[in-house]
């Protein structure tokens, strides 16, 4: 019987559009009154992650910004916080300056950038739904430097982006690997790559869950789609991949459900939970 399922948002719980299917919503709610433990396991920050377990009912802790941060959906509760420290930040303000990447740093609330978020991004559209309390953040800096002294014992994560003004991810990799000294780097898609704490990931996070609630590694589920993901996956007993995921993705996989868009995350629950 499994007792967790840890389950990533973008590329898996959500469709292209960033909604929840119903037929995801029914398997959620059908596993949690089982006594299932859900888990939302995302690269987002805490603030968009508890607006979807609110739309999900999911009740089980949230991990955050790639396992930085580990949090009570409904109570002040923080499990695990791991903050990039100022040598790391001030290598990391390095290869931004030098590679002129676009680059968003975490906030359990917010994002930290030093250009205008589009309006069109996942996270402002979303704050024309939510109410008040529950919208995202958004810290617009001149420059990050100023971040680090106002925001830094907040810090979790950095995304940095290619973009037609910048090095490619690919060209700087020589660059962006030295800085393993200091942060652990998953490039979770193409053009990207992401900057934690070292010893922070998802497949930590998904450790300390299965030992706060006493769950042994054959009773959890991670399902995911992408290379931030990876971690989780081997500290499931099983492991399912979405299958729009990459193929060198899917070779990690236990078993490969359907797409996003055709609610995948269900497909799977229904199978090896809920035996349908």
């Amino acid at each position: 019987m499994y007792k967790l399922v840890c389950i990533d948002m973008d590329g898996t719980l959500l469709n292209k559009e960033h909604e929840v299917s119903d037929e995801n919503k029914r398997a959620l709610k059908e596993a949690t009154e089982l006594g299932v433990n859900i888990a939302i396991s995302t690269g987002r920050v805490f603030a968009s992650a508890r607006i979807y377990a609110k739309i999900t009912g999911i009740k089980a802790p949230l991990i955050c910004s790639n396992g930085s941060y580990i949090r009570a959906k409904d109570t002040d509760e923080i499990i695990f916080k791991s903050v990039l420290d100022k040598e790391a930040l001030e290598e990391i303000y390095k290869l931004i300056k030098k590679h002129n990447f676009l680059a968003y740093f975490d906030t359990p609330y917010g994002i930290i950038s030093d250009t205008k978020i589009p309006d069109d991004d996942s996270h402002r559209k979303m704050n024309e739904w939510v109410t008040e309390d529950e919208k995202i953040k958004f810290y617009e800096v001149d420059d990050f430097k100023e971040a680090f002294s106002k925001y830094g014992s907040d810090i979790l994560k950095l995304i940095i982006i290619e973009t037609k003004n910048s090095t490619k991810i690919e060209d700087a990799k020589e660059d962006i690997e030295k800085l393993k000294d200091y942060v652990d780097i998953v490039y979770s898609w193409s053009g990207c790559a992401e900057f934690m704490a070292k010893g922070t990931s998802k497949g930590n996070a998904v450790k300390m869950l299965a030992k706060k609630f006493g769950i042994k590694k054959d009773e959890i589920m991670c399902i995911g789609d992408s290379r931030n993901d990876l971690s989780m996956f081997y500290e499931a007993g099983t492991t399912v991949v979405m299958g729009n995921a990459p193929d060198d993705i899917k070779e990690y996989a236990d078993y490969v459900t359907e797409s996003n868009e055709n609610s995948g995350v269900a497909k799977a629950i229904d199978q090896f939970i809920l035996n349908k």
